[in-house]
């Protein structure tokens, strides 16, 4: 309400009673009345007049609420005749009382803590007092001393005063609930820095491969309340380790982790595992989440291998486009107690229930050529590719392809059979003996490779090595010869035998220079990012060159270089002077009757043009059966393969909609004449627009430049670049695998297993909530009941 104010005209000295009298005259004052009340009507002490009225007329000109002061004006106060004397207030006692208020309307004062804080009514109070002081006002001048000093020693003033205290108090902290939350508010912080700080050393352990806990759980006799408990002598595990070493380092999260009640430090065994797992599904959420928003079909990448513990563990990763970029993420291990076709199909749909993936939406698949994996009847990719309902092509991983192609060169070709097991022979004989092994890496500086069957990057490292260091090599040998050691000495003299043949170097360079070309084809089918038309010009690139290679002048370089390794090394080589014998061997007469391969013991001499001869012909037919075998395994007539060449803007048919529409209908949800109508629109244009582009994924990012009106055309491509080209990504996760499980963890359990092996491999997330472990700590506090409260 407005409130009465007095002009400054009425506050001089000269002011007599008269002329305030008719100043105050309430006939002649103007109030926000809400009725037609005569404000005149109602006198200080009458009796009509009481709280509920004057608040009804709203006509008090005094302090409303709480958050206005207290009104004390100071006026020349109007006299009034009391016990025969003029009497009215002193504007001293304000100071003297500071909780009065008056009126100068009602010509009285009221206290201004009771008004907004009253007392309830009780039969120790006067009624009267409590009237006078709150509703009606006191005005009786000549007892007002008497009055205030009384009502001021009250229960209920000293109650009122209090409680304004207080609401003050409330005004500026906020309520007491408010200050109750804001104190939960402020511990809940407080916990969720210190787990911030927990979190991160278990991610730090679970991405660096290290173990967490002690291998052997061991009592120490010191008390962590003890002011000296992170000098234990006890090695506890890298994450306490590490968290005394936090603490040694942040006096901040020390004082945070040592407040914590003693049964809620959050760093025991079963904490771990959960915060493990809230770190693991939440990676799995957000590669979910990826697949959902990007290419929204994924394909299936799928190996086996058996841990430390003798347990088949099945890998399974997924293949997506998300952001124009292709990415190959794994998703976990599943323990396979069965190895039968039914029982691992079951095994990979349950698992791509749990993590919220739809099998209808995986478009291709990837194994190994293993029979139960890739069988035409019942294998597990004619089972998946029943239940996806699409024709959800198998890709017999090309990088296995290209390892069985080099396999079958060993195994028809005996010369390179004999070599490659010679080369095995020598690392057995150096990696037996220390002494040994450190003769051979005094010579060469380098360690010799070890060879390893399902990797054939490893027999070209192996035959780079052999090439570059086989004088060093034969060196080593003969000193070996002159041991002490009968059986070493006859060792190495049968691999001096061997191994000092002017053959065997020319077959050492001639496979160096051809595992050059298959090499760079064997490291670019195993990179995650490769689609399957970079793979088929890689694959038709490296044919040719194997091609091109077979040419005499090709040969006579390599044998030139094998003569100066060769004299270098002091092997021996064909002599031009040498004339092979022109006389016919004749056979015994007892094998009259027998047709003769070949024969024993006495050789024949070759001269140099016929050595050169034979071993060109070896060099032929060693680049002959890669040729015909790459042409076996890697068969370009699927039915993917005709649309990679729609996709290619050399050819003639580039986005033939016939032949990509044809394609899309094999898929059911491609398959809507909507879908297939607009696509057909679309490659008509496409073909003007796109003409430029160099390559499937270069093709994608033009399409997806445009942002609409491509969309069915870019769906189409994502579902090419989608299918995976190998299953390197699934084979590399074994690897991460065994530094996981070593033989001093190989208690852990597959979930355990399965959630530390995806923070590792999955390095992006997982550094994401190292630097954010936020999300962490709400998975974390929504698994199960928390003794501290961690959600704000």
């Amino acid at each position: 309400m407005k409130r009465f104010l007095i002009p400054n005209k009425f506050k001089s000295n000269d002011v007599t009673t008269e002329n305030v009298s008719s100043v105050l005259d309430p006939s002649k004052i103007d109030f926000p009345c809400t009725s037609t009340t005569v404000v005149g009507s109602i006198k200080p002490d009458s009796k009509q007049t009481n709280s509920d009225e004057l608040f009804k007329l709203n006509v008090l000109d005094l302090s409303s609420t709480c958050d206005e002061s207290a009104v004390q004006p100071v006026i020349n106060f109007p006299r009034t005749v009391i016990s025969g004397k003029h009497r009215c207030f002193q504007s001293s006692w304000y100071s003297k009382y500071p909780w009065l208020e008056y009126s100068i309307t009602l010509n009285a004062v009221f206290c201004y803590y009771c008004r907004h804080f009253p007392p309830h009514l009780t039969v120790s109070q006067s009624h009267t007092e409590k009237d006078a002081l709150i509703n009606r006002g006191y005005s009786d001048w000549k007892n007002i001393s008497n009055l205030t000093k009384k009502h001021e020693n009250t229960s209920s003033h000293k109650n009122a005063v209090i409680k304004y205290n207080s609401w003050l108090s409330t005004k500026k902290t906020g309520s007491v609930s408010s200050q109750i939350n804001q104190q939960v508010k402020d511990q809940i912080i407080k916990n969720r820095e210190t787990l911030t700080s927990i979190i991160r050393c278990i991610l730090y352990c679970s991405r660096q491969d290290i173990g967490i806990r002690e291998h052997k759980k061991i009592n120490s006799t010191e008390d962590t309340d003890n002011p000296n408990w992170t000098c234990h002598d006890v090695n506890e595990g890298n994450f306490l380790e590490m968290i005394k070493l936090l603490s040694l380092e942040n006096d901040n999260f020390k004082t945070n982790f040592k407040s914590l009640p003693k049964n809620s430090k959050y760093t025991s065994p079963d904490i771990q595992n959960d915060l493990i797992k809230a770190a693991s599904n939440l990676t799995i959420h957000k590669i979910v989440k990826e697949v959902n928003l990007g290419s929204n079909i994924f394909s299936l990448i799928v190996d086996e291998a058996r841990d430390e513990s003798k347990i088949e563990q099945m890998s399974v990763c997924i293949r997506y486009v998300h952001d124009l970029k292709i990415k190959e993420r794994f998703l976990g291990f599943i323990e396979l107690n069965e190895l039968n076709a039914q029982a691992l199909c079951n095994g990979l749909i349950l698992f791509l229930n749990n993590t919220g993936l739809d099998i209808g939406k995986c478009v291709s698949q990837s194994y190994d050529g293993a029979s139960v994996m890739s069988g035409e009847f019942s294998s597990v990719q004619t089972k998946i590719r029943t239940l996806a309902k699409n024709p959800c092509p198998y890709i017999h991983c090309h990088a296995h392809r290209l390892n069985l192609v080099l396999v079958n060169v060993t195994q028809n070709i005996q010369e390179v059979g004999e070599i490659i097991g010679l080369l095995e022979a020598v690392f057995a004989f150096q990696s037996v003996s220390t002494l040994r092994h450190h003769a051979f890496f005094k010579e060469t500086n380098f360690k010799i490779p070890q060879h390893c069957d399902t990797r054939w990057v490893s027999k070209y490292k192996s035959i780079q090595f052999f090439k570059t260091h086989f004088g060093s090599i034969l060196k080593v040998l003969n000193t070996f010869k002159e041991s002490s050691k009968k059986r070493e000495a006859a060792e190495a003299k049968g691999l001096i035998l061997q191994f000092a043949k002017f053959e065997v170097i020319v077959i050492l360079v001639c496979l160096n220079e051809i595992l050059n070309i298959v090499n760079c084809l064997s490291i670019n089918l195993q990179s995650s990012t490769l689609n399957i038309g970079q793979c088929t010009m890689l694959i038709k690139a490296t044919k040719k060159q194997i091609l091109d290679l077979r040419e005499d002048k090709n040969f006579y370089e390599l044998y030139e270089q094998s003569l100066i390794i060769a004299q270098n090394a002091n092997v021996s080589t064909p002599s031009n002077n040498d004339v092979s014998s022109n006389r016919m061997s004749q056979g015994p007469s007892r094998m009259t009757d027998y047709y003769i391969t070949t024969t024993t013991g006495k050789r024949r001499i070759f001269s140099n043009n016929e050595k050169k001869t034979e071993l060109k012909i070896i060099f032929y037919n060693i680049l002959d059966v890669i040729c015909v075998e790459m042409n076996k395994r890697f068969d370009e007539n699927g039915e993917f393969y005709a649309v990679l060449g729609i996709l290619d803007q050399t050819s003639k048919e580039f986005l033939d909609c016939e032949t990509l529409c044809n394609f899309a209908k094999t898929f059911p949800f491609y398959r809507s004449d909507e879908f297939l109508s607009k696509l057909k629109y679309q490659c008509a244009l496409g073909k003007t627009l796109f003409s430029s582009s160099s390559g499937l994924f270069e093709l994608l990012n033009q399409v997806q430049s445009y942002k609409v009106g491509f969309e069915e055309l870019k769906k189409v491509i994502e579902l090419i670049v989608v299918i995976p080209v190998s299953s390197a990504s699934a084979e590399r996760s074994f690897s991460t695998m065994r530094r996981v499980k070593t033989y001093l963890r190989s208690t852990m359990k597959s979930s355990r297993l399965n959630d530390l092996t995806l923070l590792s491999i999955e390095r992006e997330i997982s550094g994401q909530f190292m630097d954010n472990p936020s999300p962490v700590i709400d998975e974390f506090a929504v698994m199960k009941k928390r003794r501290l409260e961690f959600l704000l």
